[in-house]
């Protein structure tokens, strides 16, 4: 069984390991965001621990209608031994009144990750999870949204929109409800990017 807590600050470098080994840069935030407390706006991040050791991670956003599992991962010597599922379960013990969702990556037999992307769908199917009529484009990629029941598009756009507002727009999320209209503003996206991330870059410095 593992226990779960804030990341103590002598396992920061472990953290700072784990999310290089486990995420590519473009799909992650600045370190900092992990091991800074925002409890205070719904957003928490912490230490899956086997005893006293740091083997992996959670970062989950709460809200009254949902709880979002944004990221979370363990070290390659502790996959396969349930840890995932376990994590899971214990999201769900948590919240019992609202729906678990996480955003995966989309399903894509020409692309060389794709029996990965498969067998992390087959996961969260057998934790309960189920895919939702909600894609997510950031950084020029696009995931889908799976939920346990009870899943509204609504408040998680509302909720991500506002975490990501004003901050940097390469790492920002936009969510739509159908993919062709995730795929029509990955293109515009990817068009207009440089210029919007000069503009943000430039109201930094005002």
């Amino acid at each position: 069984m593992l226990s779960y807590r804030l990341i103590s600050k002598e396992d920061h470098p472990k953290l700072r390991r784990l999310l290089e080994e486990s995420f590519p840069p473009e799909e992650t935030l600045p370190f900092e965001f992990y091991v800074s407390d925002f409890r205070n706006l719904g957003i928490h991040v912490e230490g899956a621990y086997r005893e006293n050791e740091l083997v992996g991670f959670l970062h989950y956003i709460v809200r009254p209608e949902f709880v979002y599992l944004a990221f979370f991962a363990f070290f390659p010597k502790e996959r396969g031994k349930g840890y995932g599922r376990e994590s899971l379960e214990y999201l769900k013990s948590l919240f019992l009144d609202r729906p678990i969702c996480i955003d995966r990556e989309l399903i894509d037999p020409s692309l060389p990750d794709n029996a990965i992307r498969v067998k992390r769908r087959e996961f969260y199917m057998r934790s309960g999870l189920f895919d939702q009529n909600s894609y997510q484009v950031q950084n020029g990629i696009i995931f889908q949204t799976m939920s346990t029941p009870g899943f509204k598009f609504a408040p998680l756009k509302v909720a991500i929109d506002e975490l990501s507002s004003g901050g940097d727009p390469r790492y920002r999320a936009y969510y739509f409800q159908s993919l062709e209209e995730a795929e029509s503003f990955r293109t515009q996206w990817q068009e207009t990017i440089e210029e919007k991330y000069r503009e943000w870059l430039g109201s930094q410095d005002e």
